[in-house]
């Protein structure tokens, strides 16, 4: 055999046993498009870690067709267009730019935190305890400063919680918050007032909504500290953790960047905005949308620019608008919001192929979550009923999409692989 037929033969082998191997690979095909088994198994696996559950037959075809129906959701989609829906667009503008700031948080602030075994146990025993606790508030360091002075020299908790609430009832029971189970409380608040001693009294605590000096009361602890428990929640424990520290890191972040702002308020059209926004009718907005109400760095902020940033908030955010100083901090994070997201934009994040790859992932579980809620439009007010409802349309809707799709699947591949 010359030399020539060798290399044919070769390659002919090659390309034999490379297809023979990829078939061997394919655990579902869905009009066309392939699940293969080695990127079934990895994210099988992570899904597996996320929800302590066990590897079982039950839980591959469950996982599996929730795969399947994915797949067949957004192609649903996209042959009916649904990308050019108006609030899908302005949905995708909001998962865009989250992610870049994710990624920036990544970059700038989140790289070097790390957890020990310790803080991770901690943080499980704190998932079976309930505190008690009171704070000492303020909006400002020097505000905090001046009260921990007060403090320090002997005055009276209950006089200075006089002094610092609006609340009358935090004014009348010491900054009383009650008890609190983890998860419950601002993430830095519950961080610091967890790891007090009964009795300790914390520093400043820099939190979401201003400074709070923390007095924890007492505690009651209710469980059992069962290692294996700990140890199938690890992963989860850890990423609290980070959590926390990132929340932290943060705020910290957040307010150093705001003193190179150079923030000018105009506090006269502050004081309009704040009435506008109390007001029932919009008669007044004409008279004030196109004054200027911020300038920071090279950029200025009219009212109707800033109303613009303020919608975009979600009810819980807007709800903590309570004052003229409440929308004056709301304002100013929106402006330091921006300053992060030209930042990441010159830092060519987008480009990043992690951040191209989880991008495309959110887009996708966004249009899914689209499709399905559009069903679920014309239910009534009954819960009970509309739990059902919501159940029997969406598999209608999913045997409608089979009916009409190729859907294969390889079920004893899927049986008998090993993870």
């Amino acid at each position: 055999m010359n030399v020539k037929n060798k290399l044919t033969l070769f390659i002919f082998v090659v390309l034999f046993f490379s297809c023979s191997k990829n078939q061997k690979d394919i655990l579902a095909n869905v009009n066309g498009d392939v699940i293969s088994l080695s990127k079934f198994k990895n994210s099988y696996q992570d899904f597996l870690i996320h929800n302590y559950q066990n590897d079982n037959l039950s839980s591959r075809y469950a996982y599996l067709n929730n795969l399947i129906d994915e797949k067949l959701i957004l192609e649903y989609a996209k042959d009916n267009k649904l990308e050019n829906d108006s609030s899908y667009i302005q949905k995708t503008q909001e998962v865009y730019d989250q992610l870049l700031l994710n990624n920036y948080f990544d970059k700038k602030i989140n790289l070097d935190l790390s957890v020990t075994e310790a803080e991770s146990r901690s943080v499980f025993q704190w998932g079976k305890t309930a505190i008690h606790v009171r704070h000492l508030f303020a909006k400002n360091i020097n505000q905090i400063n001046n009260i921990k002075s007060r403090l320090d020299r002997g005055e009276s908790w209950n006089i200075l919680a006089e002094d610092c609430f609006q609340d009358s009832i935090l004014r009348i029971n010491g900054g009383d918050l009650g008890w609190y189970n983890q998860g419950e409380l601002d993430p830095v608040f519950e961080w610091n007032a967890f790891s007090l001693k009964i009795g300790e009294i914390s520093n400043p605590v820099r939190t979401r909504d201003g400074y709070s000096i923390i007095h924890l009361v007492e505690t009651e602890f209710d469980g059992f500290i069962i290692e294996d428990e700990y140890q199938k929640k690890k992963i989860e424990l850890f990423d609290l953790v980070r959590n926390y520290k990132q929340q932290t890191r943060l705020l910290q972040f957040t307010d150093s960047t705001i003193s190179t702002m150079d923030i000018e308020f105009n506090e006269t059209v502050l004081d309009d905005l704040y009435n506008f926004l109390l007001s029932v009718g919009n008669e007044n907005f004409e008279k004030i949308q196109n004054d200027k109400l911020i300038s920071f760095e090279d950029e200025e902020w009219d009212v109707s620019e800033s109303l613009n940033k303020l919608s975009n908030l979600s009810p819980d955010q807007l709800s903590r608008i309570k004052s003229i100083s409440d929308l004056k901090q709301t304002i100013i994070g929106l402006t330091c919001r921006s300053k992060f997201l030209v930042d990441a934009v010159a830092n060519k994040i987008y480009e990043t192929k992690p951040f191209k790859d989880n991008l495309s992932k959110q887009l996708d579980q966004t249009m899914i979550k689209k499709v399905v809620t559009n069903l679920n439009k014309k239910l009534n007010n009954d819960k009970v009923q509309d739990q059902k409802k919501i159940i029997e349309n969406y598999f209608n809707f999913r045997k409608e999409l089979i009916l009409t799709s190729n859907v294969k699947v390889d079920s004893l591949l899927l049986k008998t692989f090993i993870m």
